[in-house]
């Protein structure tokens, strides 16, 4: 699996070597498989988490750009049994 990281950046400012960038973001692809807890603790590590899809845009980009598998900040919440984002929204709403 493919990692997956973004962190939002000033309108102005570069991303870092290496990052990609769209609209206010920048992203991140890494080429070791790791699983998706793995995954994060690295997103971490850079200062960035793994993507939360914000729109159809973004979700488009991130395929159109790597449309291989690839892990997002989207975890099952056993408790609730929802699929929930890493900022705690709920996928269906």
């Amino acid at each position: 699996m493919f990692v997956f990281s973004v962190f939002a950046e000033k309108p102005c400012r570069p991303c870092p070597q290496g990052w990609e960038p769209f609209n206010s973001s920048c992203y991140f692809i890494s080429m070791e498989q790791k699983s998706w807890k793995d995954s994060r603790i690295e997103c971490l590590k850079l200062g960035a988490d793994l993507v939360i899809m914000e729109s159809k845009e973004e979700q488009e980009f991130i395929n159109g750009k790597y449309p291989y598998n690839h892990w997002i900040g989207l975890t099952y919440n056993t408790e609730t049994k929802d699929w929930i984002w890493l900022d705690g929204r709920s996928l269906t709403g």
